[in-house]
């Protein structure tokens, strides 16, 4: 193909040599569409499409997306566009000035006879065409909406397609030109017309993300004329579907190499044979339409290996192309990060690339990244399969779903369903993955509303997902069941107690078929079954009695846990423990030789350093030096760390089941635990005497950070854990774990339980009406936050209701960041670069607000942030009171 010299439009420019550069508009436009079209045809995500379009695509069908996908960047032509990238003076942006595109009736007409297979590719004259049209434009991350509006046409719109500079329809029909020799099949008259169904417009807007992202990277796609790459005079196509393949191939999106392998033995995956759970997921039916499998099970009974057991399965039947594993909170996150690297390196010779899916952090398999200028990653090179290439996908959170195999928090998932920027680019990515979301259970209803549009999201795609929990109740699962049969809202009619109660634990469920072993099946505890634990309730409010017991035990040598729902109580605790133990200080926990506690509010570069610490003494391969970890609800889930007593504040059971499971944890001789602490005893801080009524007391629910709009509002859960812990206390009895989860978890959290507690006292009553206007209240937030899958692609069913307004996957998260131009010394010896704060503490900032009257002096930080004074010290951030 021959390109006249008068059509160079270029697309970027390169100022970084000697002469500037440029990359012209039709070799870019040949890089995306080259990209889009090989993810379809060589990854799972062709079949998505199909999915959603509710019927198989043909090769000419593909090739039709291919092509509307290269007019991506079809303002790029404009000539306002073209005097910007040349630096002549001022232009504009290529996403608004298409609106001026569609104003004119001259230009319309243009453009019409240029691409005329606009109105000929479906059978809806054209309207399917403009969608799939809006959803290519709007690769920048946020519906656009130009579905052909020519009204209001002024001298403006004129201007920015008709002026003589540029030559902009020659562009573009030297691109229409190109369009019939790059991808023939869609231009053969036998090639079926392009279905119009929702599904497909908005996964091909993430397509089109993807494929803009990956093709705009110079390192798979050099300028024109440049490392080899044939100068602007050749037809770029050849070389940029050579440059495609190697791209997919490079950065793991393409997966059919190791699809082709066999499936490997358990035991080459893992150093151990599997047992129970792990042998029941073999069992799990391989469904090419989707699947929805729920794993209940308890604590450190080796979910984490089923999960990836199911993924290998799945994967190497060509069902899915990666995996990611959803986590709740960071640190279990970093944690497990570890885990998938080992198994993946153990399951194949080149295994894919594991990246680490937190913000904050550049890990791909053992890899570190540092950020450079101009938003480049500096990889080091650890292990023989660790490039800059296989990182790619960590580099930005938007890409982290596009990884082969990713480790990260929920957080991540929950934005691919929300209208937030670049939510179909995540949504994409997801689609051909196994979603797995670890310690799933019974969330706020404003979570569980995000959650159940992903389900949805997934079974509209033929999407897999694995939920897994140690404690999920029978409502809870019957719900998402419904979601994923039915797409049934929230709220459910609950399945009766005793039919909850009856369900056996732990259980694997396909669907809604038990898939259980007859050794896991529940019944009466054998003696040698689960761990038996001792709880005991310790009266609220006595912060000196708490910190002698744990500094007695922890002088016996034991490993101590105290776990509160407040950063100000675990502080004032932390300093409590320090005072009893300052002639033996090397029993507190450190990070750096420095006393600390382990929250949420430490920068990202001290949250690393507290969670290598914490895994480094307490983990599983950990040192298990003795002393006393004061920290708050970041170490309650899905952490491989054992304790030898827990002390926490009263929760639901749900949640003080979790924390249970960092007690005990590990497998081991009993005698090599201290004598003290040779009985599993779980400390429960709670009102005094175990007296249900107090926490009805705004002092009670204040400690223990209970309440309408606080961590726990609903005071009849923490009524009834407190009734067990009563019960138990009473009947000196201990809680066999996992043989009482069933029991524990239905009778504290089970609608009829919590409806029950009105009928106690007037007050009770009013406070259930509270609650069930507060879930009312958080499930209508959640539905207004959520992309509508059922709606086409646009501003209607995707786009910000306010684009101003930003979209949190947690209640409570507008937090802001207070971001220092200089690195200033960290409290434990490594340079802070930034601080969250806070929503609540950070009253009066705006999004760009930026710290002011900065001093650090002796591992403290103080700074000005909007009109509040803050301290950064080895206890975490304070608001400093003026």
């Amino acid at each position: 193909m021959n390109i006249a010299p008068r059509a160079f439009h270029f697309s970027k420019r390169d100022d970084s040599g000697d002469e500037p550069s440029f990359h012209t508009v039709l070799a870019h436009c040949a890089d995306v569409s080259a990209v889009a079209e090989c993810i379809l045809t060589v990854t799972t995500l062709g079949n998505r499409l199909a999915q959603v379009a509710q019927q198989p695509l043909c090769s000419g069908q593909i090739q039709r997306l291919a092509a509307i996908a290269a007019l991506h960047d079809l303002g790029k032509y404009a000539p306002c566009f073209q005097t910007k990238i040349r630096q002549l003076g001022k232009g504009c942006g290529h996403i608004e000035v298409l609106d001026g595109l569609f104003r004119l009736d001259k230009a319309v007409n243009k453009l019409s006879a240029l691409l005329p297979w606009l109105t000929q590719w479906d059978t809806t004259s054209g309207i399917t065409m403009g969608r799939l049209l809006d959803a290519a434009w709007s690769h920048h991350g946020t519906p656009r909406g130009f579905v052909f509006n020519r009204q209001g046409a002024s001298r403006c719109w004129e201007q920015q397609w008709t002026t003589d500079h540029g030559g902009a329809f020659d562009g573009i029909a030297v691109l229409a030109n190109a369009l019939p020799s790059w991808f023939p099949k869609a231009f053969a008259p036998d090639t079926p017309p392009l279905p119009d169904t929702p599904g497909l417009t908005h996964l091909f807007a993430g397509l089109v993300m993807l494929a803009d992202w990956l093709g705009s990277d110079t390192r798979f796609f050099p300028y024109c004329g440049q490392d080899g790459r044939p100068g602007p005079d050749n037809d770029p196509m050849p070389y940029a579907r050579q440059a495609a393949a190697k791209a997919l191939r490079d950065t793991g999106l393409d997966a059919s190499p190791l699809h082709a392998a066999p499936l490997p033995a358990f035991e080459q995956q893992f150093p151990f044979p599997p047992r129970g759970m792990q042998r029941d997921i073999e069992n799990v039916p391989l469904l090419s339409e989707g699947s929805l499998t729920i794993l209940e099970a308890e604590t450190g009974s080796g979910k984490t290996e089923a999960a990836f057991r199911l993924f290998s399965r799945l994967f190497h039947a060509g069902l899915v192309d990666s995996l990611y594993f959803a986590c709740p909170l960071r640190f279990a996150a970093t944690q497990l990060h570890k885990r998938a690297v080992s198994c993946m390196t153990r399951t194949y010779d080149s295994p894919p690339p594991v990246v680490l899916a937190v913000p904050g952090y550049l890990r791909v398999d053992k890899a570190e990244g540092y950020r450079l200028p101009d938003f480049r990653v500096q990889w080091s090179e650890v292990g023989e399969w660790a490039t800059a290439n296989r990182g790619w996908a960590c580099e930005h959170p938007k890409r982290y779903l596009c990884a082969p195999v990713a480790v990260g928090t929920i957080d991540q998932c929950l934005l691919a369903g929300m209208r937030a920027g670049h939510a179909h680019l995540r949504a994409i990515g997801l689609a051909r993955s196994l979603l797995v979301v670890d310690e799933v259970h019974a969330s706020d209803a404003y979570m569980t509303t995000l959650t159940c549009n992903l389900l949805r999201f997934l079974q509209k795609v033929g999407g897999h997902v694995l939920l897994m929990s140690a404690t999920l109740c029978g409502a809870v699962r019957q719900h998402y069941l419904d979601v994923w049969e039915h797409g049934a809202k929230w709220p459910n009619t609950a399945p009766a107690f005793d039919a909850c109660l009856a369900a056996p634990y732990p259980t694997l469920w396909s669907g809604r078929k038990a898939l259980t072993a007859s050794d896991n099946k529940s019944g009466p505890p054998r003696s040698d079954a689960g761990r038996r634990i001792f709880p005991q309730i310790l009266p609220l409010g006595n912060g000196a009695e708490l910190a002698i017991k744990a500094a007695i035990l922890a002088r016996t040598g034991a490993c101590v846990l105290i776990v509160r729902n407040k950063v100000a109580t675990a502080v004032e605790t932390c300093r409590a423990v320090e005072e009893q133990l300052a002639d033996a200080r090397h029993l507190l926990f450190r990070v750096n030789d420095v006393a600390t506690l382990h929250h949420g509010r430490f920068g990202p570069e001290d949250r690393r350093l507290l969670d290598t610490a914490v895994e480094d003494r307490f983990g599983k391969a950990g040192s298990r030096h003795p002393g006393v970890l004061v920290a708050t609800q970041t170490l309650e889930q899905s952490l491989d760390v054992d304790f030898d007593v827990l002390f926490t504040d009263l929760c639901p059971m749900d949640v003080l089941l979790q924390r249970i499971g960092r007690l005990h944890r590990h497998s081991r001789n009993e005698d090599a635990r201290p004598a003290e602490c040779r009985k599993a005893v779980c400390h429960v801080i709670s009102p005094d005497d175990g007296k249900a009524d107090t926490l009805l007391t705004p002092t009670v629910q204040r400690i223990l950070n209970a309440g309408i709009e606080r961590a726990y509002p609903d005071l009849r859960c923490l009524k009834l854990t407190l009734d067990l812990l009563n019960k138990a206390a009473l009947d000196t009895q201990p809680w066999c774990i996992p043989h009482d989860n069933r029991l524990l978890v239905e009778s504290a959290t089970h609608p009829d339980r919590l409806r029950a507690c009105h009928a106690l006292a007037p007050e009770w009553e009013a406070h259930g009406v509270r609650i069930e206007g507060v879930l009312t209240a958080q499930t209508q937030q959640g539905i207004f936050s959520l992309v509508e899958w059922d709606k086409h692609f646009g501003p209607d069913s995707a786009a910000p209701a306010n684009e101003e307004e930003r979209m949190f996957t947690r209640l409570g998260l507008n937090d802001r960041v207070a971001v220092f131009s200089d690195a200033q010394p960290g409290p434990f010896g490594h340079p802070v670069r930034q601080v969250k704060i806070p929503g609540w503490l950070a009253s009066g900032a705006a999004p760009d607000e930026v710290p002011t009257n900065i001093e650090a002096r002796d591992g403290t930080l103080r700074f000005n942030f909007a009109s509040n004074r803050f301290r950064y010290d080895r206890h975490g951030l304070h608001k400093e009171e003026r």
